[in-house]
């Protein structure tokens, strides 16, 4: 049973088995979705309403992230001790309003890589800063919930619209896997590309995927990747 999860300017729709925690000060929520706990958390998503002051602020540290000085600052707070890929800074439409995201692959205090996505949604009267961190051996577990929370965002000033995650497979690309947003009259917008094989490890086996007809609760479609994918040593 999805429940609705309410903030200064926004709501969304929470997908059964998060755990929702409070950010300070009041109007935020950091979000870790069933089978991620502590002592260190695998998969997490946090919402934060903006100031219509501090957008732009925001805008420039997303599309700056090269910048070391702006990139320790996101880092740090997160508990990652070095950034070791980034992919550039690009937009996409979600039903709440256009969505700036940037990626980048780092590596947590524990020694596990991670991939964080930063999203700036910005709609017709708020603005949300999202962020998303998985570890990347372990994306495929909470990829689709953390992403169904995402897309379920709704702004003040904006109807919520009914929407579905696709995973795309691409024959040419089989190693990656792509996520789109699905709206009902079938307008795609992708999300993200994540990686079947990291290092030496296969985090999924994308015949035995496509045969279930889902990754993490995304249907599959066969297609086309759009996406930029993070690159090593950005």
């Amino acid at each position: 049973m999805f429940r609705t999860l309410n903030g200064p300017g926004f709501s969304a729709s929470v997908p059964p088995g998060f755990t929702v925690t409070p950010l300070p000060p009041p109007g935020g929520y950091i979000l870790v979705p069933s089978g991620s706990s502590p002592p260190y958390i695998p998969g997490l998503v946090s919402i934060e309403p903006v100031h219509p002051m501090s957008v732009n602020l925001l805008l420039h540290e997303i599309y700056n992230l090269e910048n070391p000085l702006i990139a320790l600052a996101n880092a740090q707070p997160l508990g990652l001790v070095n950034i070791v890929g980034m992919a550039p800074p690009r937009q996409t439409m979600l039903p709440s309003g256009t969505t700036h995201i940037r990626e980048f692959d780092a590596v947590a205090g524990n020694g596990q890589p991670v991939r964080v996505m930063v999203l700036a949604i910005v709609g017709l009267q708020t603005t949300v800063k999202v962020l998303i961190m998985l570890y990347l051996f372990r994306w495929a577990e909470f990829i689709g919930p953390c992403l169904q929370l995402v897309t379920s965002i709704s702004l003040s000033g904006t109807p919520p619209v009914p929407t579905q995650l696709q995973a795309v497979v691409d024959e040419e690309h089989r190693d990656q896997i792509e996520f789109r947003v699905v709206t009902k009259n079938n307008q795609s917008s992708p999300l993200t590309t994540f990686p079947i094989v990291y290092g030496d490890v296969t985090i999924i086996n994308i015949d035995e995927s496509i045969k279930a007809g889902n990754i993490s609760g995304a249907g599959i479609a066969i297609g086309k990747h759009s996406n930029a994918t993070v690159t090593k040593g950005g």
